[in-house]
């Protein structure tokens, strides 16, 4: 499958969070661009080299050899981060197959690749999870690189909506873009509360950020104040004997916007 693109507007921010600042821990500057990326795809059989993420997202597994899955991403180096923020394309895939899944994320994870502390949130589309076509707004956690932790969305302990939520894990989002015509994007972020110690999740994109719950601090105790990496992603996972889903809206970033994402 060749590699797709996506097109993220990012901010990774270390430096402060709610108008505190971190001291003397280790921080970058603020940056934000506009990025058509193009990047490695991970192939089966080979492990990713730089950035170690969860296991739903690699191409191969002793577990299930039955799957295969392409990631685009672009991330950080290593160091230690407080803030990401991503605005994120949503595309739809009316034609996917049911054990198919497309979508876009912002991830901030620990270093390992065993025992990897991850948590994640975006926008997809899983016919299998949510038995429809729709794209919807997920987020995703595990302690232990997927072996026996974490889930989507509220299947288990660990994301925590707001009371009134505008946006709740598995809601499903409308309009979709359209290819060379009107794009539609949310914007969302996820930050340490310098208080709680938890991770906390907003929606950007409207007149004020609107906050739409929290990670609790147990749950990746490698993250707790921080994480070494964070990372934007575009990925697809679909069954072997079947083809590819598009990634985003399935063009190249040579295109440009409306059609590349």
């Amino acid at each position: 499958m060749p590699l797709l693109a996506s097109a993220f507007r990012l901010s990774s921010t270390p430096a402060a969070v709610s108008g505190v600042k971190y001291g003397n821990s280790q921080v970058c500057k603020s940056k934000v661009m506009l990025l058509y990326f193009f990047l490695d795809v991970y192939e089966k059989t080979r492990r990713p080299t730089g950035l170690f993420f969860s296991r739903r997202h690699k191409v191969r597994t002793d577990e299930d050899d039955s799957r295969a899955s392409h990631v685009a991403m672009y991330h950080t180096p290593r160091g230690w981060y407080f803030s990401t923020r991503a605005k994120i394309g949503i595309w739809g895939s009316p034609n996917q197959g049911r054990f198919q899944e497309s979508g876009a994320s912002i991830l901030v994870t620990s270093n390992e690749l065993e025992g990897l502390n991850a948590l994640e949130a975006g926008f997809h589309v899983y016919p299998d999870l949510y038995k429809d076509n729709n794209v919807h707004f997920f987020t995703h956690w595990t302690k232990d690189t997927d072996r026996s932790t974490g889930c989507y969305n509220i299947k288990c302990g660990g994301f925590v909506p707001a009371e009134g939520a505008e946006l709740t894990p598995g809601q499903a989002v409308a309009p979709a873009s359209t290819y060379d015509g009107e794009d539609h994007y949310i914007s969302i972020s996820l930050h340490t509360d310098p208080n709680s110690g938890d991770w906390v999740l907003f929606r950007d994109d409207l007149e004020k950020p609107l906050f739409l719950g929290h990670f609790p601090k147990e749950l990746c105790p490698k993250l707790n104040g921080g994480a070494p990496r964070m990372a934007w992603t575009g990925f697809v996972s679909y069954p072997k004997n079947e083809p590819s889903p598009a990634m985003g809206s399935g063009h190249f970033p040579l295109e440009g916007e409306r059609k590349a994402a």
